[in-house]
């Protein structure tokens, strides 16, 4: 038997923490969300405000240059295939959209076994 669930028995157990493996930490925090930049893009009916640290140019005509942090670019990205003319990949992007926003739907288990196979009683008894 492993030595699972025993680990206050040993001080030596689970020594390899952040003090351990500095490397292991990540001083950024977490990731990117798409499911929140979604979220907030349908919420908002598909308007957004910039930060203005992430505005890096304005010019002349009007048009601006920004910055966008990955989550709000492949949020933006998805919503643009989703609202695009190719069916099949607008398909596909509200799945995921929707996946996101609300999980993927439950398949149920069916045993296929039982569909496939009908078992029968074989009577083996030989007094014919």
């Amino acid at each position: 038997m492993g030595k699972q669930g025993k680990i206050h028995e040993n001080q030596n157990h689970n020594t390899a923490g952040f003090d351990k493996n500095p490397q292991n930490i990540n001083r950024e925090g977490r990731g990117p969300s798409v499911k929140k930049q979604l979220t907030m893009l349908l919420a908002e009916d598909g308007k957004i405000t910039i930060p203005k640290n992430q505005v890096i140019d304005v010019k002349d005509n009007g048009d601006v240059v920004l910055v966008l942090p990955k989550d709000v670019q492949l949020g933006m990205k998805l919503m643009s295939i989703a609202m695009g003319k190719t069916p099949a990949n607008a398909l596909k992007a509200i799945q995921m959209i929707m996946e996101q926003i609300d999980g993927k739907p439950n398949q149920p288990f069916e045993n296929i076994h039982e569909k496939c196979f009908q078992w029968k009683e074989v009577n083996t008894d030989t007094d014919e």
